[in-house]
């Protein structure tokens, strides 16, 4: 028997809705599946600070120790009195942090108490200094205790600090996983409704009744799988094209960067360059060729910067590079050696195009992180306006 036209359709429609309601249903929970393991990353990231801030108070109180002992001096126990409460904060977010894993309980356990006896030992040493003068502390000093538990301090700091690192990896490889999963499915949904859609469409089309409507929900349909997958991707935090990091993840490693920047006192540099004639290659031998070169060019900008820059793709023909401890005099050197290799890129390539750089170092980074990339954007648009191909640098 056969089917109504109209039935038919109707048929697959509730089809395609029922896709989408899957479809949509799946979306949410790779989405709660992102956000767990982002949620794990910076997690780790606040626990190799606090631990990181944890060391450099002991270093501190041990410093002031050693002023105060040398000259009796008793404003040299200034930061030793600081580190003190400074140790206690530390401590006690790193506990607060660890309290859900038995292992990295243990491991606070035996931090806390290395803490208590290197204090104890700082204490003596400062007591023995006060009533007794420098020769009784230096008894002290000499029987090499204090250098004993500051070694076992370290040992312990960086055996949390390895299991704290080999979480964030592991959380890292789990999303990459999960952004994979996701994009075949995906891909695999979009390949099942079009061709569903298609049917629909060739039915419709035997029948004027029913063009219109089939036509608008073809187009409702389209509109929701394209807006489905755009919040997917948006998600990621990799370039699909030439997997740099995308802006979203390199605006988050800036700001990252610029808290470290200010906390130690270090200069840092932000990069940006835009490729100049890029349109004449898209134009002139086809998006083929010009994907080809943008690969090229993070290729290059990827193996020449060091593993602790960050190299982005922030736009179509755009770059960012993230340069942390780097003052002006250094980052001219980098990015002149860059720049050496990128025109051998275009010599041996022969490609119409041209590199201009916006290079700005701050020695301590502005309040605004939109202010600071503004300002590599601007400078590099004042290399591209002032004949292209050009590098400019600026220390703020």
């Amino acid at each position: 028997m056969k089917v109504a036209l109209s039935t038919r359709v109707l048929l697959g429609f509730l089809l395609a809705i029922i896709l989408l309601a899957v479809l949509g249903d799946y979306l949410r929970t790779r989405a709660l599946e992102f956000r767990l393991y982002r949620e794990q990353v910076a997690r780790s990231r606040v626990e190799v600070d606090a631990l990181q801030s944890y060391l450099t108070a002991v270093e501190d109180a041990e410093t002031g120790q050693r002023g105060f002992l040398l000259t009796g001096n008793e404003n040299y126990l200034a930061p030793y009195a600081a580190s003190k409460t400074d140790i206690t904060v530390r401590l006690n977010q790193l506990a607060e942090l660890t309290k859900d894993d038995a292992d990295d309980l243990q491991s606070m356990l035996q931090l806390k108490a290395l803490t208590a006896a290197k204090f104890a030992e700082l204490e003596l040493t400062i007591q023995k200094r006060r009533e007794s003068g420098l020769k009784a502390a230096l008894a002290v000093v000499n029987t090499n205790e204090g250098n004993n538990e500051m070694a076992a301090i370290r040992k312990a700091t960086e055996e949390i600090d390895r299991k704290v690192r080999g979480r964030q990896a592991l959380s890292e490889d789990n999303y990459n996983a999960s952004v994979i999963r996701t994009e075949l499915s995906f891909t695999a949904a979009l390949v099942s409704q079009m061709f569903l859609l298609l049917l629909l469409s060739m039915a419709v089309q035997r029948d004027l009744k029913y063009r219109t409507t089939a036509q608008a929900q073809l187009e409702e349909h389209k509109r929701r799988l394209a807006l489905a997958l755009e919040n997917e991707k948006s998600l990621s935090r990799s370039d699909y094209l030439t997997g740099l990091a995308n802006r979203r993840a390199f605006e988050e490693l800036f700001e990252m960067e610029c808290k470290r920047s200010r906390r130690y006192n270090r200069p840092i540099t932000l990069a940006y360059m835009d490729l100049d004639n890029f349109k004449r290659v898209n134009d002139g031998k086809g998006h083929q060729t010009g994907d080809e070169v943008l690969v090229a060019v993070a290729t290059t900008l990827r193996s020449c910067l060091r593993a602790t820059d960050c190299v982005a793709r922030i736009g179509g023909d755009e770059f960012a590079m993230l340069l942390p401890e780097t003052d002006e005099d250094a980052a001219r050197i980098i990015m002149k050696k860059l720049y050496a290799v990128l025109q051998t890129l275009l010599t041996r390539t022969n490609w119409p195009i041209g590199f201009s750089f916006g290079v700005v170092t701050f020695p301590s980074p502005l309040d605004s992180l939109e202010a600071m990339l503004e300002r590599a954007d601007k400078l590099m648009y004042e290399a591209k306006q002032g004949g292209k191909g050009a590098m400019l640098f600026e220390s703020v």
